[in-house]
């Protein structure tokens, strides 16, 4: 079981500004109280939080899941099962 990484860059910056670590153990609990505005901007990316939960459980799903990037923020943000 990966734990999920969600990591914030500015861009053009190889050091992330935020990391976020979710413990496999924890990560369906978790998902459980990401507020709605966050799974609907993850949504809007094609990303599924309740498919991230299930790819956890499987031993050869690591890597990265999704970048996003948002250049008018300048931000770039990268979820990965590691």
């Amino acid at each position: 079981m990966a734990d999920l990484m969600i990591r914030v860059f500015s861009i053009g910056k190889s050091e992330p500004d935020t990391t976020i670590r979710i413990p496999s153990a924890m990560l369906r609990i978790a998902s459980k109280f990401l507020p709605k505005q966050v799974l609907g901007a993850l949504s809007e990316h094609g990303i599924e939080v309740d498919s991230i939960v299930e790819l956890s459980q499987n031993p050869e799903a690591l890597g990265t899941i999704a970048e996003i990037d948002e250049h008018n923020k300048g931000k770039k943000i990268v979820i990965a099962l590691e």
